[in-house]
């Protein structure tokens, strides 16, 4: 069934006129006969995504983004620029409430252009939240998975996929 949802998936995404850009994870494992949990993060190794497709999360990041929260992706952005409002949270590499342009262009924020940056930037991304539309800036994070309370593999990736 994954396999059948990604696959439709990725024709979908075919459709979306805006260039595709490739997010590859960074992977870590603690022993090469463990390589098979990464098979159990919900992201995979590889992530194609574009600016207008819909996507969803696979983690909670805080009360009011959870786990199957569903937006669109607006761009992507560097995030060496100060936001000027002190709402970045570095340990889940987030900002909610993004200033936007009429354009859904972050205020104070560089598009990334540059595919060797993407691992640092950020995707905007626009949720609907109560009947309400919010811009969201989020980074790549960790998802891990344990063997005896100590890590046996580590992704680092986006923390959505796409879905239509």
């Amino acid at each position: 069934m994954h396999k059948e949802v990604g696959t439709f998936n990725k024709h979908y995404l075919l459709s979306i006129k805006s260039p595709a850009l490739t997010f590859q994870s960074y992977d870590w494992c603690s022993d090469k006969r463990l390589e098979i949990l990464f098979k159990v993060l919900p992201v995979d190794s590889t992530v194609d995504l574009k600016t207008g497709a819909q996507v969803m999360l696979v983690r909670n990041i805080d009360d009011g983004l959870t786990n199957g929260t569903i937006g669109t992706i607006k761009g992507f952005y560097s995030y060496k620029q100060p936001t000027g409002n002190g709402n970045y949270n570095k340990k889940v590499g987030f900002m909610r409430n993004i200033q936007v342009t009429s354009r859904s262009v972050p205020i104070l924020y560089s598009t990334a252009r540059d595919v060797s940056s993407l691992s640092k930037s950020f995707h905007l991304v626009e949720f609907y939240l109560h009947d309400v539309s919010e811009h969201v800036l989020i980074m790549l994070m960790e998802f891990q998975t344990d063997i005896d309370s100590k890590p046996a593999v580590k992704r680092i990736q986006v923390i959505f996929v796409f879905i239509l």
